[in-house]
C-alpha cells in the first residue's frame, strides 16, 4: 500500500509527464506548421510515444482518483509506452543528434526537443520505476517490442500508398532502403536490416531492464529511490554527450 507522500509524488509525476507532452506536442506543431503540412508531426515515433505514455499516465491518474486498483492489461500498456518513449529518448540521443548535421544548437534546445526527446521519457521511466504496481507479467519483456514493429509497419504502408513525411519519403534514415539499402555495406553505408538488429536489441534491452530494475524494486524498499537518482545522473550524461557531440 502506498504512503501519503509516495501516492502524492506519484501523482505530481503523471500530471508532469502529461502537461510536459502537452507543451512539447503543441509546440512541435507549431513549429511543423511552419515547415511541414501540419498532420506531419503526428506521424513520427517520438510523438506517438508521447501521446501514448500521456494517455497511459490519464488512465492510471484515474485509477488513482478512484483508488481502485489498477488492472493487469494497463500496467503492460505502461510497459510497453515508456519502453517506447525511452527508445525515443535514446536513438536520438544516440543516432540522430549526432549525425544529423541539418539539426542546429538551436533545436537541441527547443521546448519540443527538450519536452518530447527528455523530460517526457526521463520522468516516464522515473515514474514507472517509483510506482508500487508491479504486477507485470514476465512475457511483457517481449511486448516492449510491439510499438517498434507496430511503427514500421506503419512506415511502410504510409510509403506504399505514396504518402510522404514532410520533406521526406520516411521519418528515419534507418528506415530509407532506397537511400541505405537492404544488405549494403559498403561507401560508408550501413543496410537498414542491420539498423534494424541493432534497434530490436536496443528495444529488447530496453524492455528487459525496465521489467528487472522493476522488480528488484519489489525486493528492496529504498531501490527505487536509488533508481530514481540514478536516471537523473544518467540523464545529464546524455545531455553533456549529445552538447559535446
Amino acid at each position: 500500500m502506498e504512503t501519503k507522500k509516495k501516492r502524492t509524488i506519484n501523482i505530481i509525476l503523471k500530471i508532469s509527464i502529461i502537461v510536459a507532452a502537452i507543451i512539447g506536442i503543441i509546440s512541435q506543431q507549431l513549429h511543423g506548421l511552419l515547415i511541414y503540412t501540419g498532420h506531419v508531426p503526428f506521424m513520427y515515433f517520438t510523438t506517438q510515444s508521447n501521446i501514448l505514455v500521456a494517455v497511459c499516465m490519464g488512465i492510471l491518474l484515474y485509477y488513482d482518483l478512484t483508488e481502485k486498483e489498477v488492472p493487469r492489461w494497463v500496467l503492460i500498456f505502461q510497459h510497453i509506452t515508456v519502453t517506447a518513449v525511452t527508445l525515443t529518448f535514446l536513438v536520438f540521443a544516440i543516432f540522430l543528434d549526432p549525425f544529423i548535421p541539418d539539426l542546429s544548437v538551436g533545436y537541441f534546445y527547443s521546448v519540443q526537443n527538450l519536452t518530447l526527446h527528455n523530460i517526457v521519457p526521463i520522468l516516464a521511466i522515473s515514474q514507472y520505476l517509483y510506482d508500487d504496481n508491479r504486477d507485470i507479467p514476465k512475457y511483457a519483456k517481449y511486448l516492449g517490442l510491439s510499438s517498434g514493429f507496430i511503427y514500421v509497419i506503419f512506415v511502410y504502408i504510409v510509403h506504399l500508398c505514396g504518402a510522404t513525411f514532410g520533406a521526406t519519403e520516411f521519418p528515419y534514415f534507418f528506415l530509407d532502403y532506397k537511400e541505405f539499402g537492404w544488405l549494403t555495406i559498403n561507401e560508408g553505408k550501413i543496410g537498414i536490416i542491420y539498423w534494424w538488429i541493432v534497434i530490436i536489441l536496443l528495444l529488447l534491452g530496453i524492455s528487459a531492464l525496465l521489467y528487472y530494475l522493476k522488480k528488484k524494486s519489489a525486493e528492496r524498499k529504498n531501490i527505487p529511490v536509488a533508481i530514481f537518482n540514478s536516471l537523473i545522473i544518467l540523464s545529464i550524461i546524455f545531455i553533456i554527450i549529445n552538447i559535446i557531440i
